[in-house]
């Protein structure tokens, strides 16, 4: 199984978004109204449980770089791409959109000596309470945090898109901000992060990796699901 047990209850609202991933951007032609906004997180949803997204990257959730001698190698350099998606409009006929997934690496490696978490975020069209103005609204975020890659789980994260793809499958079904962590990150950065409990590192052993959710980068996280170490 994927996760060793579910912790906490949070509600399964599969539709809402993280809230505080609003941005707003000038006049778009492609923005989702409600309706739409709901087929597309539908769509996608089924999308990344099956893992038929035709623009993925081959190196996901990574990606590959080639160079001038047509050799391929691992980056971990940030990227995105964009993933179609088909919308009904009230007209009965189809018009198409894309999600846009990023990856965010601010150190360039993940295991370099100043490495910061690692983000992937799904974004979609959003219209704003203004009819001239729309923007994109995020509606998946998973954060992985450096050392997770160095255990077992991070390792079989790193050498695939499943495990990527399910999470972030969970992010946009619970409307939370998905952090991957470990018991023994979580105790070294808890004083710059405030909505850490301590006593996570004292709950269970060093390397147990765990999911956190919450409602944004700022709130406090809750224990979704414990991998144990063994």
């Amino acid at each position: 199984m994927l996760y060793a047990q579910y912790h906490n209850s949070y509600p399964s609202s599969s539709y809402s978004t993280p809230s505080g991933s609003y941005a707003a951007g000038t006049p778009l032609p492609d923005c989702l109204n409600t309706e739409e906004q709901l087929n597309a997180r539908v769509q996608l949803r089924n999308k990344l449980n099956s893992g038929r997204l035709y623009n993925m990257p081959g190196a996901f959730p990574f990606n590959y770089v080639y160079d001038g001698h047509g050799s391929a190698h691992m980056s971990y350099y940030s990227y995105e791409f964009k993933e179609e998606l088909r919308s009904p409009t009230t007209r009965d006929r189809a018009r198409r959109q894309n999600a846009t997934f990023s990856f965010s690496n601010p150190s360039h490696h993940p295991l370099g000596r100043k490495a910061e978490p690692l983000t992937w975020r799904i974004y979609l069209p959003h219209e704003t309470s203004s009819s001239h103005s729309s923007g994109k609204a995020v509606v998946a975020q998973v954060k992985v945090e450096p050392e997770v890659l160095t255990t077992t789980y991070g390792k079989n994260l790193m050498a695939g898109p499943q495990l990527m793809l399910r999470a972030l499958s969970i992010s946009l079904e619970l409307g939370l901000v998905i952090t991957i962590s470990m018991t023994n990150s979580l105790s070294k950065h808890k004083s710059s992060r405030p909505s850490s409990r301590p006593s996570y590192h004292s709950q269970w052993r060093d390397g147990t990796v765990l999911y956190l959710g919450s409602r944004d980068d700022n709130s406090e996280q809750e224990v979704l699901y414990i991998i144990d170490p063994r």
